[in-house]
């Protein structure tokens, strides 16, 4: 896995964390 990829994850994560945090 590249490091793009591993960022490109993080990201997602953290978009997905911010998602469920304003939903709230």
């Amino acid at each position: 896995m590249s490091a793009s990829e591993r960022n490109q994850l993080q990201v997602m994560e953290n978009y997905e964390k911010h998602a469920d945090w304003i939903s709230n």
